[in-house]
This record gives C-alpha cells, sequence and structure tokens, in this order.
C-alpha cells in the first residue's frame, strides 16, 4: 500500500483498504509476474464480478 499511494496516490478507500483486492494487470497464467509494476488495487466488488471474469473469458 505504501508503494500503491506513494506512485499513484492514495485511492482514499479506507484504513487498510479493507474493501480492495490485488489485481494482477497481466494475470501471471499469461506470463504476468508479482512484481509492484504488474499490481494494482481494486475494489473487491469490480475485481470479482467484472474484472475477473472478464479475463477468465479472454
Amino acid at each position: 500500500m505504501p508503494w500503491y499511494i506513494k506512485t499513484y496516490g492514495d485511492p482514499k478507500w479506507g484504513p487498510k483498504w479493507p474493501g480492495a483486492e490485488i489485481h494482477h494487470e497481466l494475470p501471471l497464467k499469461y506470463g504476468g509476474t508479482n512484481s509492484m509494476s504488474n499490481l494494482f488495487p481494486l475494489p473487491k466488488e469490480l475485481h470479482q464480478q467484472t474484472v475477473t471474469p472478464w479475463w477468465a473469458s479472454y
């Protein structure tokens, strides 16, 4: 979280971002890594209901 806030600013999702999940921009199964440049937080609902299903059907 400190790295993300320093780099992109605080998304103001509350203390310790309880409603967030970490998303891989390029999923691991498509060659993505766990490097900070490939990871970013998303609101949990958006991640689970929109982004993950989209990638699963890609």
